[in-house]
């Protein structure tokens, strides 16, 4: 079964192909040759691996449209404000088969957690009636790889409150 590739692999083989890593000295030389420990680097090669840069250095600004738009479906595109939801999750998860997650809002109607860099990033909904002693629930979750975890929460006057977590996985737990 193969590894997933991720844009940050992805960007590490580039420069590794590009720069030409190798223990070997050039065909026609030997290894005692004053050029041997030398390696050269082309305008081309500098520029590809300065690509390679720029481009993973953007990936945290998709990954923000991308969960930004997630909350926007659950608010309707409605702004979200600061509040008593309480997002609790571990700060190091050694395994992201089993990540425990506890969600806290006193007066929320609904509470949707969302992790934006798994296969299916919207993890559940909470719903909480009228009759519902707390607005608190614990679960555990799948994760893929290391990544901010969103929650939303709806109040009964129509504003939404959001939360956020980052959790470090060791050990991804979506893979397949």
């Amino acid at each position: 079964m193969a590894a997933a590739i991720t844009p940050a692999r992805a960007g590490l083989d580039l420069l590794h192909n590009r720069l030409m890593i190798s223990s070997k000295p050039p065909r026609g030389q030997t290894a005692y040759g004053p050029d041997m420990n030398r390696s050269t680097i082309s305008r081309r090669n500098l520029l590809a691996v300065g690509a390679a840069g720029a481009g993973l250095a953007l990936l945290p600004l998709a990954a923000s449209a991308e969960s930004d738009a997630l909350v926007a479906q659950f608010t309707g595109g409605a702004p979200t404000r600061e509040g008593p939801l309480r997002l609790e999750a571990p700060e190091l998860a050694e395994n992201g088969n089993s990540v425990s997650v506890t969600l806290d809002c006193p007066g929320a109607e609904a509470i949707r957690l969302y992790a934006p860099a798994n296969p299916n990033p919207e993890v559940c909904t909470f719903h909480f009636g009228p009759l519902a002693g707390s607005q608190r629930a614990t679960t555990r979750i799948r994760m893929a790889e290391t990544m901010e975890l969103i929650a939303v929460a709806r109040m009964p006057d129509g504003g939404f409150i959001e939360a956020r977590a980052r959790v470090e996985v060791t050990a991804g737990g979506c893979v397949g």
